[in-house]
């Protein structure tokens, strides 16, 4: 097995012995590792190199090389403190030619960005929009009555159903707000058995995350900790 990495990196101009652009992995175990500091816009070679004990040194075998492009400056990047608030920062910028989406990632000061917290924000967000959509028509009007898939009550006996109200998350002006301050432990326990994407994060941070988002969706309500949500009301 291995016993450790070399990861070497350089433009295309370069060689790997002259630029000594490197970092050593220790243990066969860590299989990742992120390059900073790189110039925007810059193509970049990396290659990887296993190492394997043999009789008492450690020898390269098997080797990887990659290319890859470091994503250009953003521009008109800027934070700024949200008015009357202590626990919100608005992040603007201006839409770079042919961007997809974005991630927006923030951290602590001793922390890694790897430690801190993420978002996502998808341009192409149709799949989200239609599961929106899908889900305010299956609650009206297609569940209140029986002129809607009436195999279902032909074949299956059920009745039809008249929901009150739908809550959207994450809207972008809220108005209702549950309060979540009793169960913001819980919550942070949820989200750190999902592991597929809070693996490399500790469950301390998880739960100033989920902390500090609370507290900002909370803004403008009487709440400390809330969940906001823009709510749609249905004729019954």
């Amino acid at each position: 097995g291995a016993q450790g990495y070399l990861v070497q990196w350089k433009t295309g101009s370069e060689s790997y012995s002259t630029t000594r652009r490197f970092h050593e992995i220790t243990g066969g175990a860590t299989t990742a590792w992120r390059i900073a500091e790189l110039t925007p816009g810059a193509t970049y070679q990396v290659r990887v190199t296993s190492r394997h004990r043999v009789g008492g040194s450690l020898v390269g075998r098997a080797t990887g090389e990659v290319t890859g492009t470091a994503n250009p400056v953003l521009p008109g990047l800027a934070v700024t403190p949200v008015a009357g608030s202590t626990t919100a920062l608005d992040v603007r910028w201006t839409e770079p030619a042919g961007a997809r989406g974005y991630r927006v990632e923030w951290k602590r000061a001793w922390q890694s960005y790897v430690e801190g917290g993420s978002q996502d924000l998808d341009l192409d967000t149709t799949s989200h929009r239609i599961t929106g959509l899908v889900t305010a028509d299956a609650a009206f009007p297609y569940a209140r009555d029986f002129l809607h898939f009436h195999e279902l009550y032909a074949e299956e006996g059920l009745e039809p159903h008249k929901t009150g109200m739908c809550l959207f998350w994450a809207p972008d002006v809220a108005d209702t707000y549950v309060d979540i301050g009793e169960v913001l432990d819980v919550k942070a326990k949820a989200l750190s058995c999902h592991k597929s994407q809070v693996s490399k994060r500790s469950d301390r941070d998880i739960a100033e995350s989920v902390r500090d988002r609370a507290r900002a969706a909370a803004e403008g309500s009487d709440c400390e900790y809330a969940e906001a949500y823009r709510k749609l009301e249905f004729r019954r």
